[in-house]
Protein backbone atom coordinates (compact mmCIF):
# COMPACT_ATOMS: atom_id res chain seq x y z
CA UNK A 1 0.00 0.00 0.00
CA UNK A 2 2.77 2.44 0.52
CA UNK A 3 4.54 1.72 -2.29
CA UNK A 4 1.42 2.59 -4.14
CA UNK A 5 0.76 5.70 -2.26
CA UNK A 6 4.92 6.79 -3.02
CA UNK A 7 4.19 5.75 -6.96
CA UNK A 8 1.17 8.05 -6.88
CA UNK A 9 3.09 10.96 -5.30
CA UNK A 10 6.05 10.99 -7.43
CA UNK A 11 3.90 10.88 -10.58
CA UNK A 12 1.69 14.08 -9.10
CA UNK A 13 5.50 15.10 -8.59
CA UNK A 14 6.84 14.78 -11.99
CA UNK A 15 3.14 15.87 -13.38
CA UNK A 16 3.82 19.37 -11.72
CA UNK A 17 6.97 20.02 -12.18
CA UNK A 18 6.73 19.37 -16.00
CA UNK A 19 3.39 21.65 -16.07
CA UNK A 20 5.37 24.15 -14.09
CA UNK A 21 7.75 24.20 -16.39
CA UNK A 22 6.34 24.90 -19.12
CA UNK A 23 3.42 27.53 -17.46
CA UNK A 24 7.51 29.45 -16.91
CA UNK A 25 8.19 28.83 -20.55
CA UNK A 26 5.22 30.18 -21.96
CA UNK A 27 5.44 33.21 -19.48
CA UNK A 28 8.79 33.91 -20.79
CA UNK A 29 8.13 33.93 -24.29
CA UNK A 30 5.17 36.25 -23.82
CA UNK A 31 6.82 38.79 -22.46
CA UNK A 32 6.67 42.66 -24.01
CA UNK A 33 9.04 42.96 -27.14
CA UNK A 34 8.94 45.81 -29.80
CA UNK A 35 7.77 44.61 -32.89
CA UNK A 36 11.03 44.84 -34.47
CA UNK A 37 11.82 41.51 -32.07
CA UNK A 38 8.89 39.91 -32.78
CA UNK A 39 8.45 40.96 -36.32
CA UNK A 40 12.10 41.43 -37.37
CA UNK A 41 13.16 43.20 -40.92
CA UNK A 42 12.73 41.39 -44.19
CA UNK A 43 14.92 43.55 -45.67
CA UNK A 44 12.81 45.95 -46.75
CA UNK A 45 13.84 49.20 -44.96
CA UNK A 46 15.50 51.74 -46.93
CA UNK A 47 18.08 53.81 -45.62
CA UNK A 48 19.67 55.42 -48.87
CA UNK A 49 19.23 59.00 -49.38
CA UNK A 50 17.28 59.90 -46.59
CA UNK A 51 15.52 63.23 -46.48
CA UNK A 52 15.12 65.45 -43.78
CA UNK A 53 11.71 66.92 -44.62
CA UNK A 54 10.56 63.65 -46.33
CA UNK A 55 12.02 60.59 -44.40
CA UNK A 56 13.41 62.33 -40.46
CA UNK A 57 11.11 64.81 -40.12
CA UNK A 58 7.97 62.19 -39.97
CA UNK A 59 9.42 60.11 -37.33
CA UNK A 60 10.68 62.66 -35.09
CA UNK A 61 7.00 64.19 -35.47
CA UNK A 62 5.06 61.07 -34.63
CA UNK A 63 7.28 60.02 -31.81
CA UNK A 64 8.83 62.80 -30.30
CA UNK A 65 7.99 66.67 -31.39
CA UNK A 66 4.53 67.11 -29.95
CA UNK A 67 3.21 68.92 -26.95
CA UNK A 68 4.78 68.22 -23.22
CA UNK A 69 7.86 66.60 -25.39
CA UNK A 70 10.15 68.03 -27.87
CA UNK A 71 7.66 70.54 -29.28
CA UNK A 72 8.84 73.93 -29.61
CA UNK A 73 6.71 74.92 -26.91
CA UNK A 74 7.72 72.18 -24.61
CA UNK A 75 11.18 71.82 -25.03
CA UNK A 76 11.93 68.51 -23.20
CA UNK A 77 15.32 68.12 -21.76
CA UNK A 78 16.34 71.67 -23.70
CA UNK A 79 15.24 69.61 -27.26
CA UNK A 80 12.99 70.24 -29.75
CA UNK A 81 12.58 68.57 -33.08
CA UNK A 82 10.04 70.62 -35.10
CA UNK A 83 12.47 71.88 -37.32
CA UNK A 84 15.87 71.04 -38.62
CA UNK A 85 17.26 73.90 -36.73
CA UNK A 86 16.18 72.02 -33.58
CA UNK A 87 16.93 68.85 -34.76
CA UNK A 88 20.13 69.50 -36.01
CA UNK A 89 22.40 70.11 -32.57
CA UNK A 90 21.27 66.99 -31.16
CA UNK A 91 22.01 65.03 -33.97
CA UNK A 92 25.52 66.55 -34.52
CA UNK A 93 26.48 66.14 -30.83
CA UNK A 94 25.13 62.60 -30.62
CA UNK A 95 22.46 62.72 -28.03
CA UNK A 96 19.75 62.15 -30.92
CA UNK A 97 21.02 58.82 -31.22
CA UNK A 98 22.38 58.06 -28.00
CA UNK A 99 18.41 58.49 -26.88
CA UNK A 100 16.87 56.38 -29.50
CA UNK A 101 19.16 53.45 -29.47
CA UNK A 102 18.86 53.54 -24.86
CA UNK A 103 22.39 54.00 -25.06
CA UNK A 104 24.28 54.63 -21.48
CA UNK A 105 24.41 57.68 -20.52
CA UNK A 106 21.40 58.88 -22.41
CA UNK A 107 17.93 59.40 -21.65
CA UNK A 108 15.84 56.45 -23.36
CA UNK A 109 13.62 58.21 -25.79
CA UNK A 110 10.66 57.71 -26.60
CA UNK A 111 10.60 59.06 -22.86
CA UNK A 112 7.29 56.00 -21.60
CA UNK A 113 6.75 54.91 -25.15
CA UNK A 114 8.47 52.05 -27.16
CA UNK A 115 11.35 52.62 -28.56
CA UNK A 116 11.67 53.27 -32.11
CA UNK A 117 12.21 50.53 -34.79
CA UNK A 118 15.27 49.63 -36.04
CA UNK A 119 14.39 50.83 -39.49
CA UNK A 120 13.65 54.08 -37.92
CA UNK A 121 16.98 54.54 -36.23
CA UNK A 122 18.72 53.05 -39.53
CA UNK A 123 17.07 55.97 -40.95
CA UNK A 124 18.39 58.51 -38.29
CA UNK A 125 21.67 57.07 -37.85
CA UNK A 126 22.21 57.27 -42.01
CA UNK A 127 20.71 60.54 -42.34
CA UNK A 128 23.09 61.92 -39.96
CA UNK A 129 26.12 60.01 -41.29
CA UNK A 130 25.47 61.20 -44.53
CA UNK A 131 25.94 64.73 -43.17
CA UNK A 132 22.52 65.27 -41.38
CA UNK A 133 21.98 67.89 -44.68
CA UNK A 134 18.77 69.97 -44.56
CA UNK A 135 16.74 68.68 -47.80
Amino acid sequence: MTNIVLSIMKSNIVTFSLLSFFVLVLLYSCKKDSADVMFPDKGDCLTTNMKFSLDIKPILANSCAFAGCHSTTSKAGGYAYETYDEVILSANNGSLIGAIKHQSGYSTMPKGGSKLSNCQISKIESWISNGAPNN
